[in-house]
């Protein structure tokens, strides 16, 4: 699975495991993300922060995370628009964790 997002200013593109592998400037082409690749999610128990370890798109324009190690899974709902691409939380199986933290 690659996920493609787009707004008119940048592209965004996820990989199977949840992970922004890139973030381009559409005017300019200009690579934007900085110092290599980032998790879109990570889960936050404690000390721990957990990556997504897989990424599968639901059909609906939602995007389910899963969490290596763990038994939690984190349902996203994408939606793109002209300025921004927004992010949320709409459901969530598993052990709950403290909290999240995007990128």
């Amino acid at each position: 699975m690659s996920l493609l997002l787009r707004t008119d200013h940048c592209e965004i593109e996820l990989d199977d495991a949840g992970t922004v592998t890139r973030l381009t400037s559409v005017p300019s082409g200009r690579e934007m993300l900085a110092g290599g690749l980032s998790p879109l999610m990570q889960l936050v128990s404690g000390d721990v922060v957990t990556p997504p370890s897989s990424a599968s798109l639901d059909g609906a324009g939602g995007l389910t995370l899963a969490f290596g190690g763990t038994d939690t899974t984190v349902t996203v709902s994408v939606h793109e628009h002209g300025t921004h691409v927004g992010f949320e939380v709409t459901g969530m199986s598993g052990a709950a964790p403290d909290g999240v933290q995007w990128g």
